[in-house]
């Protein structure tokens, strides 16, 4: 087994592939990691001129081309958006600032929950068009600022994921820290998995897919809800765990899952293609769905 560690996007990503040429392997893990970084220049709106930061920067009735991977993670995560009625949403840029801010005590909490009832406002007006024909994407309305916090490792996985198929690499596995994880194999192996609550633990083997963990939206006590835009939702899970085809869904959908009630997550799940359970621990122990249940 090889592996390299990966620094980036602000998490240790895990790259480990089951093959015996050690040497060809590691040039290949290095393509992988040049290729993540590449995806963070184009994705993080901490990079100024990174797409992200020139759609929020764009004026009022301007447009912008973008990358194709830009493109193809804002239409992901349009279609999320749509399946969850806004629990998972990124156009949150603005919000985690303000939560940073308080965190570093730049705000107190008076003023926190004064700026964000303002962004609130702001973003309820806003609106912007992704072309669904071409990368562009053009600002209607000023507001709304994006935030690829809680899809983007999950997309990077993806494309790395694709990469290594390329290369021909038979059997791999890819964790974005604690988060998210994926595992592809051309010869139907398959790998561990572990689900874990304080008085119950479930294993389970997984195999071509991927499986994330909800908690993209704590903010100390409590949990950011942008469908209300504050941050008071009371947990209805301990933790949460989607598996999924699709990394970047898998991603998002723990996102928003961990905001919606069993009866919601099942609702939602009939539209969704590529899903193939969520579990989630409460009160120590765990239980598994599955669409029918």
């Amino acid at each position: 087994m090889d592996a390299i560690e990966h620094e980036a996007m602000a998490t240790r990503f895990v790259l480990e592939v089951a093959d015996s040429d050690s040497a060809a392997i590691h040039s290949v893990l290095g393509q992988a990691c040049q290729l993540m970084d590449e995806l963070e220049l184009t994705l993080s709106r901490f990079v100024p001129d990174s797409d992200i930061s020139r759609i929020n920067d764009l004026k009022e009735g301007n447009s912008v081309l973008i990358e194709n991977e830009s493109w193809e993670v804002l239409k992901k995560s349009i279609r999320v958006m749509l399946w969850t009625s806004g629990a998972f949403d990124v156009g949150v840029g603005k919000y985690m600032d303000i939560f940073r801010a308080g965190k570093q005590g730049l705000l107190n909490d008076k003023e926190v929950i004064h700026a964000l009832q303002k962004v609130r406002e702001e973003k309820e007006n806003a609106s912007i068009y992704v072309d669904p024909d071409e990368p562009r994407v053009y600002k209607i309305k000023q507001g709304m600022y994006l935030d690829l916090g809680g899809i983007g490792k999950g997309f990077a996985l993806n494309e790395m994921s694709e990469y290594l198929v390329r290369q021909e690499v038979k059997a791999f596995k890819l964790n974005a820290g604690d988060s998210t994880v994926l595992v592809r194999s051309t010869e139907d192996q398959s790998w561990p998995f572990s689900l874990a609550a304080t008085n119950d633990e479930v294993q389970v083997e997984i195999m071509n897919t991927s499986v994330s963990a909800s908690g993209t939206y704590w903010q100390g006590q409590h949990i950011f809800d942008p469908r209300t835009g504050t941050n008071s939702f009371q947990p209805l899970y301990d933790r949460l765990w989607v598996c999924a085809d699709d990394p970047a869904y898998s991603d998002a959908l723990s996102t928003a899952f961990f905001l919606m009630t069993e009866p919601e997550i099942l609702d939602v799940w009939q539209e969704i293609d590529g899903l193939r359970w969520v579990a989630y621990a409460k009160e120590g122990k765990i239980k598994m769905l599955e669409p029918n249940s």
